[in-house]
């Protein structure tokens, strides 16, 4: 999504390319590396193209748990995260009462456990994950000092993240000898799909015959960029046990047929009308 979000001006494009791998290397230098920096003639523009199809895996389990053969996209839903930090105090881990301990990993686990209780109760399509942490030292010798974890929130309706932004700022400000801080990661709006190509889309599958129904993607794609540069959607193909994002990630090649069979009639269908 880095170029996508630097073609339709999302993202800076001297930022992108001076980014920094773990390694030390930019990606300007990695791209050069590889031999497929390009040439801006071939970029893609909203005055040479009508409209955008795009056919992903769903990456989740909704589609292959209900037997659908294809989803038909509506939006990329909203989401917000949050960057949420603990400070404590280092001391020895061996010499250190339990009752004078300032642990600012303790200090964040408990911040957890207060956000997953609250945010549970917001709404059962509410989807949420604590899947960052760093802690400072880092040493089994040493009581951490410093932790800080991200909290990332996303649902289609912009009231339901409301609510979890409560919650978060509802935070305590201290918590088991700990200050406690936080700030917004980053975020998107929900970004609803173009519904004369989603009904074009609804209606090639239909007339392929193939099961389908309309969904959101929970995801992040090219095309919610693309959204605010010319009409656009997507399309969703099953997804095994509904693994993403891992080794495990697989869709069989007749599904990914059939949505290519899909994406097929549906430029055709808009080519008539153009």
């Amino acid at each position: 999504m880095m170029c996508s979000g630097i073609v339709c001006g999302k993202y800076k494009k001297e930022d992108m390319l001076s980014s920094v791998n773990p390694d030390g290397q930019t990606f300007g230098e990695a791209l050069e590396k590889s031999g497929y920096v390009g040439d801006a003639s071939n970029r893609f523009s909203a005055e040479k193209y009508a409209a955008m199809f795009e056919l992903h895996v769903e990456q989740g389990p909704r589609l292959e748990r209900r037997g659908i053969d294809v989803g038909v996209v509506e939006n990329v839903i909203g989401m917000k995260a949050y960057r949420i930090k603990t400070y404590g105090q280092s001391d020895h881990s061996g010499t250190t009462p339990m009752d004078c301990r300032h642990d600012a990993l303790f200090a964040a686990a408990k911040l957890l456990c207060i956000l997953h209780e609250e945010l549970d109760k917001v709404d059962p399509e509410l989807v949420y994950t604590n899947g960052y942490i760093k802690v400072h030292p880092c040493m089994h010798t040493i009581i951490p000092d410093y932790c800080e974890f991200i909290l990332d929130m996303r649902h289609v309706d912009p009231a339901v993240l409301k609510k979890c932004v409560a919650i978060v700022e509802a935070l305590p400000k201290e918590i088991v000898g700990c200050k406690v801080e936080f700030e917004v990661a980053w975020a998107r709006p929900t970004v609803p799909f173009d519904r004369k190509l989603v009904d074009i889309v609804k209606k090639s599958v239909d007339g392929l015959g193939y099961s389908n129904v309309f969904m959101n993607s929970g995801a992040g794609h090219d095309a919610q960029f693309v959204a605010d540069v010319l009409p656009t959607t997507m399309i969703f193909v099953p997804s095994k046990d509904g693994h993403s994002h891992c080794e495990l990630e697989y869709t069989a090649p007749h599904l990914c047929a059939q949505g290519v069979d899909v994406l097929l009639n549906a430029v055709l269908e808009l080519d008539k009308a153009l």
